[in-house]
């Protein structure tokens, strides 16, 4: 066992040598080895913001789905945002298919912050 390494991190790792060499593959191995163990939601857990990309080949849109269907269960607010024809990193077909999606993105995170936390600027440190 690598130093650091939990067994639960070791056999994930092992597991993960065994797919395909392409990077993807790995990544989306490794996703669905996390996504397995997705502990248990509670109504008390911080609201949750998920982005995705319609056309996502590492994280695919459905599991994104999945999770809002457990977070809606569990009573967490969330939000979730599809962007349409995006994969994953945000990136689309073109460069301004690219640069709507990142801004896209980055307005939603930026109201999710003010809406869930609101601007804490004015309050005493």
């Amino acid at each position: 066992m690598r130093r650091g390494a939990t067994a639960g991190t070791e056999a994930a790792n092992d597991d993960v040598g065994e797919v395909a060499a392409d990077g993807v593959g790995r990544a989306q191995h490794r996703y669905q080895l996390l996504h397995e163990r997705v502990p248990e939601l509670l109504g008390t857990d911080p609201p949750m913001l998920l982005i995705v990309g319609s056309d996502d080949t590492l994280v695919p849109t459905k599991q994104t789905i999945e999770m809002v269907k457990r977070l809606a269960a569990a009573g967490v607010k969330h939000d979730v945002i599809v962007l349409p024809g995006i994969n994953h990193s945000f990136i689309g077909r073109t460069a301004e298919a690219t640069r709507d999606a990142n801004l896209k993105a980055l307005a939603a995170t930026f109201e999710f912050i003010d809406r869930t936390i609101g601007n804490r600027s004015s309050t005493a440190r």
